[in-house]
């Protein structure tokens, strides 16, 4: 496949990343994962899993400051990032990622969803594939930033990112740094931002 594929982990969460590993190489074959956690597991990752550690993990909110440090020394300028506890249950469609993903995902380009939550907030049909649609959210979408299964552009996570750890505010009763916050503030500074988010309808 055309994407590197990125996991983040958390001590608190690390447990999920056994039931999401073996998924994942059940429904996605042939695929080398990196993932950033924190302490290396006392569960044995499979051998197409390379962990690697960010330090320390100093609570969750800076979950967003070490993601970002972690995401500013790779290479990849387009990369598919998930979170530990996100399970797959049917396979990746390894053709649709490389076929249509590689046509909307540019410098304009925040993310490419591979879930099935961008497919049911407001959007429109760029294309028509047959059994499926490439959409893109509308610029007042709700959730335009999503922690989810999903094609980034390096600059714009970074973007976000950093946005949420330099914050001095809470959002929703959520601290800066924390994955709420991201989310939930990044998506309100997201509307209207002239960049596009593009996912999978029909086919997921």
């Amino acid at each position: 496949m055309k994407y590197k594929v990125y996991i983040t982990a958390s001590d608190k969460v690390l447990w999920a990343l056994e039931h999401t590993s073996k998924a994942f190489n059940k429904y996605c074959p042939g695929l080398d994962v990196v993932v950033f956690g924190y302490s290396k597991p006392d569960f044995e990752l499979p051998e197409n899993f390379e962990f690697i550690s960010m330090g320390v993990d100093r609570g969750v909110e800076y979950w967003a400051e070490d993601i970002y440090n972690a995401f500013l020394g790779i290479e990849d300028d387009y990369f598919i990032w998930s979170i530990e506890d996100y399970e797959f249950d049917k396979p990746l469609d390894f053709d649709m990622i490389n076929k249509y993903c590689e046509k909307y995902i540019d410098e304009k380009t925040n993310w490419f969803g591979l879930s099935v939550g961008p497919s049911k907030r407001r959007h429109s049909v760029v294309e028509d594939c047959g059994e499926y649609q490439v959409i893109k959210l509308d610029q007042n979408a709700t959730y335009r930033i999503a922690v989810q299964f999903n094609i980034w552009n390096k600059k714009r996570l970074l973007h976000y990112l950093k946005m949420s750890f330099e914050s001095d505010q809470m959002w929703s009763g959520y601290k800066p740094g924390t994955p709420w916050h991201f989310e939930l503030m990044c998506s309100d500074h997201a509307n209207n931002d002239g960049y596009d988010i593009y996912a999978f309808k029909g086919r997921i």
